[in-house]
């Protein structure tokens, strides 16, 4: 009898459990139970600095508009007595001298450092050997230059693999001649003039002719066997020069070297406009057609 209480006992107390772990889930699933969300703030906008885009430190200033005069070419220093140039257009051209013949040629740049040189026509004079074998290996390296390093008055033109250089030094008529860009300041050397046939020519091996434009509106000069003289007035770019009397001599050496006095003395008479750049002079007629070529004096 007491076994079966004890029984019935355990059969109640288990039956009160469930009925109050029913109630339990039952108010677990009515209820409304809402999840919690962690609500972030939107990130703060960042300030963004302003980005300067500069120069890079390796490139190089622009060539345009200036004038050099070699120092050395492939190591090797220019043969005394000669003159060595080259002036960088603002047109993209070229054109200096080779220390025997004038040249002209087509250039351009590309940052940070390039350098393209194309090289176009050239005087056909003949001069020593030395200086021939400068100019051959001076043109050579100017059409090989690939890069080009400006520092200070100093500029260096380089071949892609090193193997030719040319070392300038900045060129001013005031470094030149020891006077300024004026007419009257320079005694100008032919390296070339119209020979009345549409050609630019060079002048003979062995004569030099020159031209010193006065500052008292008198132009004189050698035409290479002749001393010439003439007036002359300058403004701006604009030149007029009078009619060129010059000495009487006949000269025999070089051959056609009267021919070339006369040719010159001609050109110069037709002469509207002049030039000056760097150190070498041009000037030229009414329909820019070039009559003569000039470098200053050393």
């Amino acid at each position: 009898m007491k076994s079966h209480i004890q029984h019935l006992l355990i059969y109640l107390l288990l039956l009160f459990l469930a009925i109050a772990m029913a109630g339990c889930i039952a108010t677990l699933d009515d209820a409304q139970i809402e999840p919690t969300v962690e609500q972030s703030a939107p990130p703060t906008p960042q300030a963004t600095e302003p980005v300067e885009v500069g120069v890079s430190e390796t490139t190089q200033p622009p060539l345009a508009g200036t004038s050099w005069v070699m120092s050395s070419v492939n190591g090797r220093t220019a043969v005394e007595g000669t003159l060595v140039t080259a002036v960088f257009g603002n047109d993209g051209t070229v054109t200096g001298s080779g220390g025997c013949n004038t040249f002209t040629a087509t250039y351009e740049t590309n940052a940070p450092n390039y350098i393209t040189v194309q090289m176009g026509a050239s005087t056909m004079m003949a001069c020593e050997v030395p200086v021939t074998e400068q100019e051959t290996q001076y043109f050579r390296a100017l059409s090989d230059a690939a890069t080009y390093l400006v520092a200070g008055d100093t500029l260096t033109l380089t071949s892609a693999d090193g193997s030719t250089n040319i070392v300038f030094a900045k060129a001013t008529l005031t470094d030149l001649t020891g006077a300024g860009t004026e007419l009257g300041s320079v005694t100008w050397i032919v390296t070339g003039y119209n020979n009345g046939n549409e050609a630019v020519v060079g002048v003979l091996a062995d004569t030099t002719l020159t031209a010193v434009f006065g500052a008292d509106g008198v132009l004189t000069g050698s035409a290479g066997c002749n001393n010439y003289h003439a007036s002359y007035t300058a403004a701006g770019d604009q030149i007029s020069i009078g009619t060129v009397a010059s000495t009487m001599m006949a000269c025999a050496e070089p051959a056609g070297i009267m021919e070339q006095e006369s040719a010159y003395l001609a050109a110069i008479e037709l002469a509207m406009t002049y030039q000056i750049r760097g150190n070498t002079l041009e000037l030229r007629d009414a329909n820019g057609a070039l009559q003569a070529m000039y470098v200053a004096g050393p």
